[in-house]
């Protein structure tokens, strides 16, 4: 009897394995690629009130490598030069959420001890605050509004 049982298990799981496809794979979903472009900067120590126009600065995030690619097409405009958040080039970033807000890591360019670049809130408009850290608030750092 046991034989008989143990031809019948296998059979039966040799017919379930048969019927599986090897050709399903679990797919995550990929995050999107976010491209904004900047629109204006304020504040700092001269209170600065500076509007770009739409294409002169591009952040490109792509959060599958943690890449920011800044696309700066100003050249020495003015008064557009006078604050440049970042020059062109590939940066390392990373968000984080602490005590409810969220909050930006651009590697090298940290706004405060802990690295953090600034808050951010993303809706219509990426605006990145400089004042609001998470340990601390500073009074005398730029506001950056982006747009689609």
């Amino acid at each position: 009897m046991g034989t008989i049982r143990f031809l019948f298990i296998l059979v039966v799981s040799l017919f379930v394995l048969e019927a599986c496809d090897n050709d399903d794979q679990i797919v995550l979903p990929k995050k999107e690629t976010k491209v904004w472009n900047l629109k204006n900067v304020s504040g700092g120590f001269l209170g600065l009130d500076i509007d770009y126009d739409k294409a002169d600065i591009i952040w490109e995030f792509i959060p599958s490598d943690s890449n920011l690619i800044v696309t700066n097409s100003t050249l020495i405009k003015e008064p557009q030069s006078l604050y440049i958040p970042l020059e062109s080039g590939t940066y390392k970033y990373e968000t984080k959420e602490v005590k409810g807000d969220s909050f930006i890591y651009i590697d090298g360019f940290g706004t405060y001890d802990n690295g953090e670049y600034g808050s951010y809130e993303e809706n219509d408009e990426l605006i990145i605050n400089q004042n609001k850290g998470s340990e601390y608030s500073g009074s005398d750092f730029y506001t950056l509004i982006f747009e689609k």
